[in-house]
């Protein structure tokens, strides 16, 4: 994973962008015991779903080989960082970016 001002990228088979300005917030989340950040889109933002609709499918994202989570959900499992210092940095650059705006 790779993080910018603007946006990150989450390498893996398939590697997926998030910008920033199109996030609401990021939140821990736990699914069949894998810890994981979740990104909730700006409602007006093609990505925004209700969050139990995201539930429903995390587990089915998580099975894409090619990009476990994309675009809800970053798995942290194989990550040097530990989920809370990765969602406080997340949050952190979410705010930087949203005062740019």
């Amino acid at each position: 994973m790779t993080i910018y001002d603007e946006y990150f990228e989450v390498n893996s088979e398939y590697k997926w962008t998030v910008c920033f300005r199109d996030v609401e917030e990021f939140y821990l989340t736990k699914l069949h015991g894998n810890t994981l950040i979740g990104i909730r889109y700006k409602k007006d933002h093609e990505n925004w779903r209700p969050n139990d609709e995201i539930e429903e499918e995390g587990i089915e994202r998580l099975k894409n080989q090619d990009a476990p989570g994309c675009p809800y959900l970053i798995p942290t499992r194989t990550l040097d960082i530990k989920p809370q210092q990765l969602l406080s940095l997340l949050n952190k650059k979410l705010i930087q970016a949203m005062t740019k705006q």
